[in-house]
């Protein structure tokens, strides 16, 4: 185990801090899928509103890699794609059927994934939809596949006020997380765990081995910070990263042979009358997070952060 001290930071002093538990949500009506908010693509529509799609059907693609296709959240009727300025795809709603009919992906082991070929595993990531969550430093691109990195980084929280809690969202899943970890033990063959220090324990109990133990305020569990500091030299400034829940997505993909389409989120700020985690599905609406807990006048809503979010309506 490795540790790392940030001496310089900030800490925002917000009321709303969501309690350390966690409510399941019923199934939503609809789920969308927001290509706007996904960094350095420019989206290319697979479907048209008023299509049939299933759960974990491409639904658009990327211009400039047209081999990285980004999967429906839900199976149902395509409602409406709505565009932005200059044609900007900002969200495309589906309204969810009873029967979703999921598309089936291959399963892996995890004895079968060790004896994998690696080209096998990030065609399996890509087919799954999931390689988007793998960036690259240092401008946070999405991975390019056909290079080995000198180093990967997972990273249990940022330290962004309000962010899932991974006491809360590993909760019950401490054996999907390890079987991730062999996953990309396949990409890179130097994968850091990184966790602040307030999670020294749960941390330990995973991977201690592998465990960089970070102190400091925001934003010392930055990746591009965590890189400044680590790195020996300077051919390890292409590493790539990912977060924790994101490697719980990875294991939920081989071992069940769906699409993941559920996730752990929270609802924070001094107007939410109950600020708590909450897991539903992908693309849930604002309102379906809040959970029927009423906002406490007119509110801004923010997705993805408080520091890094983009504004959004409840709907």
């Amino acid at each position: 185990m490795q540790r790392l001290r940030i001496k310089k930071g900030f800490q925002a002093k917000l009321v709303g801090t969501p309690a350390a538990i966690r409510v399941d949500l019923p199934r939503p009506g609809q789920v969308a899928v927001c290509p706007v908010a996904i960094e350095s693509i420019k989206p290319r529509l697979l479907v048209k509103a008023q299509d049939r799609i299933q759960l974990g059907a491409p639904v658009f693609e990327d211009k400039r890699r047209p081999e990285l296709k980004f999967l429906s959240p839900g199976g149902g009727t395509v409602v409406e794609i709505r565009f932005g300025p200059r044609r900007v795809v900002e969200h495309m709603a589906i309204e969810l059927s009873d029967d979703e009919n999921p598309v089936r992906f291959p399963t892996l082991t995890a004895d079968e994934i060790e004896a994998a070929d690696r080209r096998d595993v990030v065609r399996h990531l890509i087919e799954g939809g999931l390689w988007p969550l793998v960036r690259a430093l240092p401008f946070r691109d999405i991975a390019d596949e056909t290079r080995t990195p000198p180093a990967l980084f997972v990273f249990l929280d940022d330290l962004e006020p309000f962010q899932p809690d991974p006491e809360v969202y590993l909760q019950g899943r401490h054996d999907d997380f390890f079987f991730g970890l062999k996953v990309l033990d396949k990409l890179c063959p130097e994968v850091t765990l990184c966790a602040h220090s307030r999670h020294a324990a749960l941390a330990e109990a995973i991977d201690a081995d592998r465990l960089l133990l970070l102190n400091g305020r925001y934003p010392a569990a930055d990746p591009g910070v965590v890189l400044y500091h680590t790195r020996k030299n300077s051919d390890q400034n292409t590493s790539w990263y990912l977060y924790g829940q994101d490697l719980l997505m990875m294991a939920e993909l081989f071992k069940s042979g769906r699409s993941p389409v559920t996730r752990t989120f929270t609802v924070g700020g001094s107007g939410v009358g109950k600020p708590q985690h909450v897991q539903t599905r992908l693309g849930a609406p604002v309102e379906h997070l809040l959970n029927g807990s009423a906002p406490n006048g007119p509110q801004r809503y923010l997705a993805g952060g408080i520091y890094r979010g983009r504004p959004v309506a409840p709907d």
